[in-house]
């Protein structure tokens, strides 16, 4: 009896170490991916710099309203209303990059002409007005004016982020202006809407 007790307390202590080390090592696991976060958002960081930049830079460019550019990086932006009563102004924004070559992405950045100067149009889940992907885009914003007599002015810029030290126009950057009317949901739209059929 005295013989099987002992094994059953070796066998015990032998669990809880096991259970010890593996725990131990688990949690040395989840280290690199601290790290790994910590990164990523020096990135996103170092964008915001490098976007902020190119504003200063090419101000004369991005924000003349006047600019304008034949250079084809995409070959057509689409925008849908979403459709949602609660963010009646929202808008998804797509493109899709012809060639994608995933060492020189393209930089697509949004504005909206707000008392006569543009700012930058926010995406509602990164809260960024720039997008920079090798091949598809979208961006999801909420426009700023709703009604018949109200046009939201939007201005999308594209362009290689390996031109981003010298962007001409007619060259190597693209300029898209839309006006966007917005309308109020009719209320069988509403209907429709929270009522999915």
């Amino acid at each position: 009896m005295a013989k099987k007790l002992s094994f059953l307390l070796v066998f015990i202590f032998a669990l809880i170490a096991a259970s010890v080390t593996a725990f131990a090592a688990g949690t040395e696991s989840t280290t690199p991916e601290a790290g790994f976060t910590e990164e990523k958002i020096q990135v996103e960081e170092d964008y915001d710099d490098f976007i902020e930049a190119l504003e200063e830079k090419y101000k004369d460019i991005f924000f003349d309203e006047n600019a304008s550019s034949t250079a084809k990086i995409v070959e057509q932006i689409k925008y849908k209303r979403s459709a949602s009563v609660i963010y009646s102004k929202r808008h998804v924004f797509n493109c899709r990059v012809s060639e994608a070559k995933y060492d020189d992405p393209v930089v697509l950045l949004m504005y909206i002409k707000i008392d006569g100067k543009y700012k930058p149009l926010e995406d509602v889940d990164s809260g960024d007005n720039y997008t920079i992907k090798p091949h598809h885009f979208s961006t999801k914003v909420d426009l700023e004016y709703i009604g018949a007599n109200a046009v939201n002015e939007v201005r999308a810029i594209l362009f290689r982020k390996s031109a981003a030290d010298n962007l001409e126009l007619n060259k190597n950057v693209q300029i898209v202006d839309f006006e966007i009317a917005v309308r109020e949901w009719t209320l069988i739209e509403k209907a429709n809407i929270a009522i999915p059929r």
